[in-house]
């Protein structure tokens, strides 16, 4: 055979080589591109500062205060500023600004995802997003620089997080809870160690249905209702509405069969709902006019004290050295530590913020400012008494929290502001 007829014989299969070699080219140019137009190397644009805003540090309140910026960006939960860098966010973008003047020091966008939320907790800045109608992406920021920490979705185990959930921010923790499942995670760890985002602990029990949850420095104060509880061996289980404390760190445990879920007690059969889990473990009945301390490792109840107004379904509290205020029904209670009295009551439209002046993790009421927001000015309550000391104008909206920064206020909600 001639090299004429050998290479004529082989023609069609150098055709047809060739052929499959430009149809996989071409499948894999395509698996690209929909991976490129679907993926985040699209949709995600993340401009970090290339040095931190100035620190902010705390200083004595202004006599009067004047706006310094506003932003029609929502405020992020938790204490919404770092040093010198506040967080806000918008419909796709979380983003940091210089806490003095407003201007964006860095952003991170997604133009393919809705913000669920942004959460401040100790120089880490969380954003939840969602995605096919639920608020389970996450992905951790650097508060005072936008470097990525960590990304994550919720949904351990087969517990998906489904829907828009509700949020609390504790001093090391970031808990997210549905009426299935209650994610408390920690903000540690860096894009680098892979370790960021980690669950602390995670709770949903087959058979029941998650009411509402607050989290504390003693414990995460849970009401849920379960029908049919799947309790074999477990402790601390049972049908019907019930109130439990569960352990705020201790993560699970599932070889324990008792107790795997860590739970300290549990109130089977109570109509409770939570109101503080810090120093002062409380709950309250939504529209009832008293509020129920319970004992911290027994869960029986130590007092039953009155309220000057009906109570409210969610109760706001925040941890003090020598009081739990908890906010309800329009008013503010300083509840004392034994948990036996009221300390003081103060009329508050809403709840106040607590900041230490000597940068304490839990601060003194007998030394903090404590500033509530009401109608067109900034109200400074007395830690001790709970009278109004000052009145400082700020024709900021009714709504909203007055977190002492600098020399004045982040006043915090649908939108943002900075006075000083």
């Amino acid at each position: 055979m001639s090299v004429r007829e050998y290479n004529a014989r082989l023609r069609p299969w150098r055709i047809g080589y060739a052929a499959a070699i430009a149809v996989v080219v071409i499948a894999v140019g395509v698996i690209v591109k929909i991976a490129y137009n679907h993926g985040e190397i699209s949709h995600a644009t993340l401009r970090t500062a290339a040095r931190p805003a100035p620190d902010v540090p705390l200083s004595t309140t202004s006599a009067t205060l004047s706006t310094a910026w506003t932003s029609a960006d929502h405020t992020a939960i938790g204490t919404p500023y770092w040093r010198g860098t506040v967080v806000t966010y918008s419909q796709h973008a979380v983003t940091g600004r210089n806490g003095l003047t407003g201007k964006a020091m860095w952003s991170y966008t997604r133009d393919d995802r809705t913000t669920c939320t942004a959460a401040q907790l100790g120089g880490v800045t969380i954003a939840v997003y969602e995605v096919n109608g639920n608020c389970d992406e996450l992905t951790a920021l650097d508060t005072q620089t936008g470097v990525r920490q960590w990304v994550r979705t919720l949904d351990k185990d087969g517990h998906e997080l489904n829907g828009h959930p509700s949020y609390a921010v504790g001093q090391f923790t970031f808990m997210v809870w549905t009426p299935q499942v209650i994610y408390a995670l920690s903000p540690d760890g860096t894009a680098n160690d892979g370790n960021g985002g980690l669950d602390r602990w995670v709770f949903a029990q087959d058979g029941c249905t998650i009411n509402s949850a607050v989290l504390g420095s003693s414990g995460a104060l849970i009401s849920q209702t379960c029908r049919k509880p799947d309790c074999g061996e477990r402790q601390f289980c049972g049908a019907g509405q019930q109130l439990l404390l569960r352990d705020a760190t201790a993560g699970d445990n599932h070889d324990d069969a008792k107790n795997p879920d860590k739970i300290k007690w549990n109130l089977i059969g109570s109509t409770l709902l939570p109101a503080s889990a810090d120093g002062v473990i409380s709950a309250v009945h939504p529209g009832g006019t008293a509020l129920t301390v319970l004992d911290q490792q027994k869960g029986t109840t130590v007092s039953t004290l009155p309220l000057q107004a009906p109570a409210r379904e969610h109760p706001q509290a925040i941890a003090a050295a020598r009081a739990q205020l908890v906010s309800t029904g329009g008013y503010t209670y300083a509840v004392g530590l034994s948990g036996t009295s009221v300390l003081w009551s103060a009329q508050t439209a809403n709840p106040p913020a607590v900041t230490s002046r000597e940068d304490a993790t839990t601060p003194d009421l007998s030394h903090a400012i404590v500033a509530t927001v009401s109608g067109g000015a900034i109200n400074l309550l007395d830690g001790v008494t709970g009278t109004v000391q000052r009145t400082l104008a700020v024709g900021t909206a009714s709504g909203g929290t007055a977190y002492a920064f600098g020399t004045g206020f982040v006043v915090a909600g649908d939108r943002t502001a900075v006075y000083r």
